[in-house]
């Protein structure tokens, strides 16, 4: 028979191998972030070894795959075995040596696997889901070897946007949208819930809260003049860069200055529309001239239904982003519509 002294140190070290044990499996979580949205399984790491005759059987021994008596076994009637999870990747493997355009998509978007020519009784949608599942254990930092690590990374550091990791790289200014929202929610206009910003659409429209728009406006629009210039700053203090990096930079600088361009543009022609408006209620009593509208708000009429799930103004880039897109012939017609409203 054990002494109380063998009991209470058994037990102690019990409690010490209980604590490691959960120590290692909230490590597991915290040190295995997210890569590319990615979420991994929570406990990937095998428990330490133990000396069955001093330790109870863990928990998780007894149920598999650290799943929880109370969580149903998951569908396997659409997964893919290993063999033929090989079979379809080296069909996509040897139909992106001839596809370019395919092998540069980002992956979370791609769903057209059934261009490639699947094996029978292969779906696409069974490919999109495999491909995720398999991603997700193929990546997670339990299961990587250094190899297969270090091409991870190599991977990632070889295209042009993982400057974005360098701990000098200026931080992006939110858009003129973001800005209205974060001006709402510090000032307890809107809450901090999801439900409760579904009304800043409405919000931005409402001239009750023009100035707010306005405010957010000239803000984000100051942001972005002082990441232009740290941006500058950024390619002369790191002349090291990789060539890849550079170009990168480099490009991102001119499509921050096409925009403060454009937004400026924006705001003059929004300006002049204001004004004119003003001063045809005040030289008119009976109101009746309307106000003139622009190629681009005739396209944009012509484009009501288009990109209704985004934001304001991430719908009114995109929409000008099309317009500049069309060739003279089709803006003619837009510049018709313009000319023909003096004879309205």
């Amino acid at each position: 028979m054990a002494s109380p002294m063998t009991s209470r140190r058994k037990r102690k070290y019990s409690s010490e191998s209980d604590i490691s044990g959960s120590n290692k499996r909230k490590d597991a979580k915290t040190e295995d972030d997210d890569v590319d949205g990615l979420i991994y399984p929570e406990f990937f790491e095998k428990s330490p070894k133990q000396d069955p005759s001093n330790q109870q059987s863990s928990y998780f021994d007894l149920v598999p795959n650290g799943s929880t008596p109370d969580q149903e076994e998951p569908n396997t009637s659409n997964q893919l075995s290993p063999t033929t999870m090989l079979r379809v990747l080296k069909i996509i493997c040897n139909h992106m040596k001839n596809d370019e355009f395919m092998a540069a998509r980002k992956f979370v978007p791609f769903s057209s696997y059934d261009t490639v020519g699947l094996p029978d009784g292969v779906t696409n949608d069974q490919v999109k889901s495999e491909m995720r599942r398999y991603l997700k254990e193929a990546v997670s930092v339990g299961n990587m070897t250094m190899s297969g690590a270090v091409n991870i990374v190599q991977g990632y550091l070889s295209e042009g946007h993982s400057i974005f990791l360098h701990p000098d790289f200026p931080r992006k200014p939110p858009n003129s949208y973001t800005q209205f929202v974060r001006i709402l929610v510090d000032r307890n206009i809107l809450g901090p819930t999801l439900n409760s910003r579904a009304l800043a659409g409405n919000y931005w429209k409402d001239e009750k809260y023009a100035t707010v728009r306005k405010e957010a406006e000239e803000t984000v629009s100051r942001m972005q003049h002082e990441y232009l210039e740290n941006l500058k700053k950024f390619l002369v203090e790191h002349e090291d860069l990789e060539n890849h990096h550079a170009e990168y930079a480099k490009k991102l600088l001119q499509n921050v200055k096409r925009l403060i361009s454009r937004n400026r543009s924006e705001r003059s022609e929004n300006a002049s529309k204001t004004k004119g408006s003003n001063h045809n209620k005040a030289g008119s009593s009976s109101g009746q001239k309307k106000e003139m509208r622009t190629a681009f708000d005739f396209f944009k009429m012509s484009r009501h239904d288009k990109y209704k799930d985004l934001d304001p103004e991430k719908r009114e880039k995109k929409l000008r982003k099309k317009f500049e897109k069309l060739s003279d012939a089709e803006k003619s017609l837009f510049d018709s519509l313009v000319s023909g409203q003096s004879d309205l």
